[in-house]
């Protein structure tokens, strides 16, 4: 009965509002109306105190106290949410929105990794810088009114290719090379070749068939 006694008496507590005058480390120094005194920030307390924040604080018989919230700051200035170590927010039967009027960013000294059923994501404007970027995917559709690429180098491998296009031109500065099995074009009207030196050959048999023939 003595120990319960002394623990009961040992664990009251008291409040008071102070001001935040300084911080060493994880340590505050809140001045109140009975004097100046450090104090560590409760877990609960998420918002980091800073200079000059009205604060509450709780005091225990043993001297210890705790600044259990932020109740006042001056305009203008950031409010930070700080913890220590891992935090989870979590929505068991609802969703979760972040919302911001003057922006939204995300950083992480590690990697940013999101999983979900589907992603919508709509941008009047949008800019991506990424060194190396590797994508696996199934089915890729894109629907987009004008696409300009610009690379110092271009590599593609693909299993089968088709292109369909009202339109196609290509400009080549300097050598094109095509590597095949086999060549077929089919041209449903005019067919033109131009250079200022043309040769054609062939290792066996060279075939040319029209109704009219005309060279030179």
């Amino acid at each position: 009965m003595e120990n319960i006694a002394l623990l009961r008496k040992g664990s009251r507590v008291y409040q008071e509002y102070g001001i935040v005058s300084g911080q060493e480390k994880d340590t505050f120094t809140v001045r109140t109306g009975s004097g100046s005194y450090p104090a560590r920030k409760s877990v609960s307390c998420l918002v980091e105190p800073a200079a000059r924040d009205k604060v509450l604080v709780c005091f225990r018989e043993t001297g210890s106290a705790y600044i259990l919230a932020v109740l006042e700051r001056q305009a203008g200035r950031c409010c930070e949410l700080s913890v220590e170590g891992d935090i989870r927010l979590l929505s068991r039967s609802g969703s979760l929105h972040l919302e911001a009027s003057d922006g939204l960013e995300l950083k992480s000294m590690e990697a940013i990794s999101m999983s979900s059923e589907g992603l919508n994501a709509r941008f009047r404007r949008a800019s991506v810088v990424i060194d190396v970027l590797s994508f696996a995917g199934g089915l890729v559709h894109n629907a987009v009114q004008s696409i300009k690429t610009v690379a110092t180098l271009c590599e593609s491998f693909f299993d089968r290719v088709h292109i369909h296009a009202g339109n196609s031109f290509r400009t080549i500065e300097e050598t094109e090379t095509v590597k095949a099995g086999s060549i077929h074009q089919v041209a449903r009207k005019l067919m033109t070749l131009r250079a200022r030196f043309a040769v054609l050959s062939a290792k066996k048999d060279v075939k040319i068939d029209g109704k009219h023939i005309h060279m030179g």
